[in-house]
C-alpha cells in the first residue's frame, strides 16, 4: 500500500529514483565502514596483538551502527572501541552496552562525556593529594583508587563555564546521557518542615516535608567511566 501511494504521487519512476538512491547510501555506509575498519586495523597492529572472534549479537549492531557514522571524530572513537571489543575478553554486556552509547551520542556529547571524565580524573588526584600526608588512621595507605566515583560530583554551572555551552543546551544532552546511564543526577533533599503528627505526648512519629532537587550536580556512572576507557587506547 505504501509502494502504490508513493507511486500515485511521484510516479513509476520513483521506482528507478529509489533504487539509486538506495545504492548510493549502500556506498556511503561502506565507505563509512572502511575508514573506522581500516582506523581500527592501524591500531591493533601498532598495539600488536591478536584480534579475539567476537560474538554474532556484539559483532551485528557494531557493524549495523558504525556503517551509519559519518563524523570524523566519532569515526576514530569508533575505531579505538572497536580496537578495545576484538582485545578485551568476555565483558559482553559492556561492550554491548558502548555500541549502544556510542550510536547514540553525537560528537558534542561525546565531548562532553571525555570532559566529565577528566574533571573526575583531575578532582580525584587533587583529593589524593591533599589527603596522602594526613597521619590519621582513616588516610593511612589509602591509595588513589581507594577514593570511589561516587565521592565526586560536578554542577552543571562549572560545566557549562568551563565548556561555553549555554545550561539549557547542557541540560539536554545532560538529558540524553542519563538516559544512556552514562552520568547520573545527584539528589539532594532539604527538610522544609517537620513536626510531631500527633498531640499524645507518646507519640513520637513526624510529619515531615521534603524538598529534593536533582538539576544542580551529576556523577559520572561506573558505565560511564568504563565507556570512556573502552573508546581509550593503552599499551
Amino acid at each position: 500500500k505504501g509502494e502504490q501511494a508513493i507511486k500515485a504521487v511521484f510516479g513509476a519512476s520513483i521506482t528507478e529514483v529509489s533504487e539509486t538512491f538506495a545504492d548510493n547510501f549502500r556506498l556511503r555506509r561502506f565507505k563509512n565502514q572502511i575508514k573506522i575498519l581500516s582506523k581500527a586495523k592501524e591500531h591493533i597492529t601498532e598495539l600488536g596483538f591478536t584480534p579475539n572472534q567476537i560474538d554474532l549479537k556484539i559483532l551485528a549492531p557494531l557493524v549495523h551502527f558504525s556503517s551509519l557514522e559519518e563524523n570524523i571524530d566519532l569515526q576514530e572513537r569508533w575505531a579505538k572501541l572497536i580496537t578495545n571489543i576484538v582485545r578485551t575478553e568476555g565483558r559482553d554486556l559492556l561492550k554491548q552496552n558502548s555500541i549502544e552509547i556510542i550510536s547514540k551520542i553525537s560528537n558534542e556529547e561525546a565531548q562532553l562525556i571525555d570532559f566529565i571524565y577528566e574533571l573526575f580524573i583531575k578532582k580525584r588526584e587533587e583529593r589524593f593529594e591533599k589527603f596522602k600526608n594526613r597521619k590519621f588512621e582513616l588516610f593511612k595507605d589509602r591509595k588513589i583508587e581507594d577514593y570511589p566515583l561516587k565521592w565526586f560530583s560536578f554542577t552543571l554551572k562549572e560545566i557549562s563555564e568551563s565548556k561555553k555551552i549555554e545550561l539549557y543546551e547542557l541540560e539536554l544532552m545532560i538529558s540524553n546521557l542519563t538516559t544512556l546511564g552514562v552520568v547520573k543526577w545527584e539528589t539532594e533533599v532539604d527538610v522544609s518542615n517537620a513536626e510531631k503528627s500527633d498531640t499524645d505526648p507518646y507519640d513520637t512519629s513526624l510529619d515531615i516535608d521534603l524538598d529534593v532537587y536533582d538539576s544542580e550536580s551529576i556523577k559520572l556512572t561506573h558505565l560511564g567511566l568504563e565507556f570512556v576507557k573502552m573508546c581509550k587506547l593503552k599499551k
